[in-house]
This record gives structure tokens, sequence and C-alpha cells, in this order.
């Protein structure tokens, strides 16, 4: 299965793109712990590059586009592997003149907080690329003193720190949770993202896209449901990128074009920011 189209996006082993501006590199296939809603559970990592050496490909096909200006690295869990791999693949991307941004993404720094090292900070703001860190924390209980002191050391450090998160069906799937997670992390420097474009239900078995139209009435009845504290804390930003992945959704021919999601935003706002 691929629910996310990663195959239609390689552009060489290991690399994708599915946006203007980034590239994906898989890193690797491993990760430091196995979520139940992981959409690239049947990746093919046997394909995808093993060694600095055999990343040249993908970093030739970076550097033939010169509209790309952020590389995102990716797995797996690119901090599962060894800081001096890690080193030298970021060298070696700002090598590449247009690239600015390097953006890693992550569920180590919140359930293995002790792999926030000197080493990791030293390669990650050790190149003239904008050090970004996307880690991965779904409820405020994930968060304790250990993770919040690792977090902080990469917002000292210089990284951009935000976080992503997936709607978990009897886990996070209420205001209060949400709003709580968010808070500590605006307390801690990390910027909350609303969600991922995942509603991951147990009773399923793994995940179901909140942008298949079966399932939008609902997400939408969950975000109807939490909406005065919701649209609080995430505003406008929650609406925005709701428009974004509507509109992925119409062209992809997955909405009809006369649901009006974005009038059930507006009217939220108009009521609540």
């Amino acid at each position: 299965a691929d629910p996310v189209a990663d195959g239609a996006a390689q552009l060489s082993p290991g690399l994708l793109q599915k946006y203007h501006g980034r590239a994906l590199v898989i890193t690797t296939g491993a990760c430091a712990v196995h979520c139940r809603y992981c959409f690239r559970r049947e990746f093919p990592y046997s394909q995808t590059p093993k060694s600095p050496a055999a990343w040249q490909p993908a970093l030739d096909r970076l550097a033939t586009d010169p509209t790309l200006d952020e590389v995102i690295l990716s797995g797996g869990d690119p901090l599962t592997l060894i800081d001096d791999h890690l080193a030298e693949l970021a060298e070696r991307i700002a090598a590449i003149s247009h690239i600015r941004r390097l953006r890693i993404h992550t569920r180590l720094p919140i359930i293995i907080p002790q792999r926030v090292t000197e080493e990791l900070l030293g390669w990650l703001c050790g190149t003239r690329l904008t050090p970004i860190m996307v880690v991965h924390a779904n409820h405020p209980q994930e968060i304790d003193d250990s993770t919040a002191a690792a977090l902080s050391r990469l917002v000292d450090a210089g990284v951009c720190v935000l976080n992503q998160a997936v709607l978990l069906k009897g886990v996070n799937d209420s205001a209060a949770a949400l709003i709580e997670l968010s808070l500590q992390l605006v307390d801690l420097r990390v910027m909350p993202g609303p969600r991922d474009d995942w509603f991951a239900d147990p009773d399923a078995h793994g995940v179901v896209d909140a942008r298949s139209p079966d399932r939008l009435p609902e997400f939408l009845g969950f975000l109807d449901g939490a909406k005065p504290d919701l649209v609080e804390v995430l505003g406008e930003f929650l609406r925005e990128e709701f428009e974004h992945l509507l509109g992925l959704g119409r062209a992809a021919g997955e909405f009809d074009a006369g649901i009006d999601v974005l009038g059930v935003f507006a009217e939220i706002g108009r009521a609540h920011v």
C-alpha cells in the first residue's frame, strides 16, 4: 500500500518531491518506535541508499534543480543513523548553492530525548543551512522533563522546532488534550502543528485518510465539536492548512467541489477568533 503516493513522487532511489521548492530524502527505514498509523510501513526501503556514498545520485539530482531550496531528511527516522553519516550528508547538501534550509523529521527527541547531543547539534547547526526540526508528539503526557530539556536544547542552539501530531481516536481527539499539548509546546518555544493529514482509528487497525469523502463528515464533526478552543489555539493556521488540503483533494477529484468546507471554517472563525 502507498497511501500518500510516495511512489509517484520518487525522483531517484530515496529521493521524493511532492511540493514546489522542497525535496525529501529517505535516509533509512529504521525507527525507534513503530507507529500503527505509519503511512510508510510498506515503503520499499530496500531500494533506498544505505551509505553516504550511495546518496550521491540523489544529491546530483538535487543539484540540477535550482527551484529547490529546502531538503527534508526523513525515513524511517534519520536520527537512528550515526552522527558522522548525518554530518557528512548535511555538509554535502550545504554544498549545493541553491539549497537554503535543512529539515529533519524525527520522533527521537520525544521518545529518546538523550539523542539530542552536542554532536547532533554540531552538525545540524554547523552548516550555512537554516536548521529546522519537526518532532512528533501526539499527547501532552509525552512531554516530560527530559523531553522538555531536549527540545529546549534544540531551540537554544538555533534550531526552528515544530511539532506534528496525528489525531488518534480515544487518545487525543478532544479539545482539552490538543490545547494542553499546544500550550506545553508553545511554553517550550516549539510551534505546534494542528494535525497531520490522518485520523487514526484503532478500530480500523491503521490510518484513515481524513481527506476521504466518506470520513470528511466525521473529521469536520470532530473539529466542529471542539471549535471554540481549537480555533482559539490554532486560528487562521488551521483554516489555511485545510484550505491547502482541500485544494489538493479537489484537484485530484477526491472532493465534490460543492462541499463548503472552507465555509465551515469561516463560520467558526467569525464566531470564535
